[in-house]
C-alpha cells in the first residue's frame, strides 16, 4: 500500500542505466524503486550539509569580537543543526582565552573527527 506521501511519477531513463539501477538493487536486495529512492535520499539530503552549514554559521561567528557572542553563535548554530538533523553539532572550546567553534560529527563512524574554525 502506498504512502499518503508519495507522489507517482513517470521516469524513462536510457537502458544502460536501467540495467546499473537493477544490478545496483539486486546487490542491496531492494527493489529497483527503493534503489533510486535511495540514491536520491543521499544525493538530496534532508537535513542540513557541512558546506551549508560553514556557509550560514561560519561569517556569523567570525563576526564576533567577544567570546559572549562566539558562545551565542555556537548555540544558535546548534540549534539549527539539530532542528535540520544533522549528523554533526557545534562543540566550544577555548584556546588561549579564546572561544573557538569546533564542529564534531555524531556518526559513529566519525565521532572523533573535529574541524576548528
Amino acid at each position: 500500500m502506498a504512502d499518503e506521501n508519495e507522489v507517482r511519477i513517470t521516469l524513462r531513463l536510457p537502458e544502460p542505466l536501467r540495467d546499473r539501477i537493477a544490478a545496483a538493487s539486486a546487490r542491496n536486495e531492494r527493489s529497483m524503486n527503493g534503489e533510486i529512492v535511495a540514491t536520491l535520499e543521499d544525493y538530496y539530503p534532508d537535513h542540513m550539509t557541512i558546506g551549508e552549514f560553514f556557509e550560514a554559521w561560519v561569517p556569523k561567528f567570525a563576526a564576533q569580537d567577544d567570546n559572549s557572542g562566539r558562545r551565542e553563535v555556537i548555540a544558535e548554530a546548534n540549534k539549527a543543526a539539530a532542528a535540520s538533523g544533522a549528523n554533526f553539532r557545534v562543540v566550544e572550546e577555548e584556546h588561549n582565552g579564546d572561544v573557538v567553534f569546533l564542529v564534531r560529527f555524531t556518526d559513529s563512524d566519525m565521532d572523533n573527527v573535529k574541524i576548528a574554525l
